[in-house]
């Protein structure tokens, strides 16, 4: 039975959940290209409070540059900025952008190479490098971090003449092991390591098969059986997938039309958002 924390209004378009602590919820609003973070009350599945002053927005000044329409956001906790546990995000000027709501205000760093890429969609941090999943030069783009920055053009994750076909990719995301997880528009799910296919194939779903589309999706690595939820938005549901494809748990809500509109996903502990 879900329960609703916040109505952002008619014509936002909200994803990317980030949950910290237990505590701060951020959420970005694509519409609007502005980021959110309200309170959680730890003692119940409710806000505390809900800010209706964004902390980061499109046409926001941060040092000497001015914020455009933004990427995608993620949770760094180590390399490559200024300062660790940090919620980071990207706008499509290759700015990268980064809030701490202990040492406020924003701050930011221009990412070099940005001409390079067609249109990223997603973005993930691990081990303190930035990837960048675009879809348009069937690529994923790697920076590496140089002390609290990203002072190199970026990496090439697949090689130039053996790129996979990523047009429909949505999404990505790296496991402990660096396994790369490439989630597409039609459902599908694509792993690679150090730019190597390597096997995927979902078991025992409860269709059969793959999801019927996906929007977005969410690796718990931390958990103690890690495992990848997938957002189906034509079967309004969210699945709970293995790190090797089998079908554990089928999310979907008491009243269908509340998954009507689901757009992204996140897990922390026992508790789906």
């Amino acid at each position: 039975t879900p329960v609703a924390l916040r109505n952002f209004g008619t014509g936002a378009v909200m994803s990317d959940p980030i949950i910290r602590g237990g505590a701060d919820v951020y959420t970005l609003d694509r519409a609007s290209s502005a980021i959110y973070r309200d309170t959680l009350n730890p003692n119940s599945v409710a806000l505390i409070t809900r800010n209706a002053q964004p902390v980061v927005q499109r046409g926001q000044s941060v040092g000497a540059f001015s914020v455009r329409q933004i990427i995608d956001m993620a949770w760094v906790s180590e390399g490559g900025t200024q300062r660790a546990n940090v919620l980071a995000a990207l706008d499509t000027q290759g700015l990268l952008i980064t809030y701490s709501p202990t040492f406020a205000p924003a701050t930011a760093q221009r990412l070099p190479g940005a001409d390079l890429w067609g249109d990223p969609v997603a973005m993930y941090v691990w081990r303190g490098n930035l990837y960048l999943l675009d879809p348009t030069e069937n690529q994923i783009w790697r920076y590496r971090p140089v002390g609290n920055s990203y002072p190199n053009p970026p990496e090439t994750y697949f090689e130039p003449d053996d790129r996979p076909d990523l047009s429909l990719g949505v999404d990505l995301a790296i496991d402990t092991a660096g396994n790369v997880y490439v989630l597409f528009a039609d459902g599908l799910l694509g792993k690679y390591n150090g730019g190597t296919p390597l096997k995927f194939v979902y078991t025992e779903m409860p269709d059969g098969g793959a999801p019927r589309s996906a929007a977005a999706m969410f690796l718990d690595a931390d958990s103690p059986l890690p495992a990848i939820y997938v957002v189906d938005p034509k079967d309004q549901s969210v699945y709970q997938i293995t790190l090797s494809g089998a079908f554990r748990y089928r999310f979907r809500a008491a009243d269908g039309a509340m998954f009507s509109g689901v757009t992204s996903v996140f897990v922390t502990g026992n508790t789906v958002y």
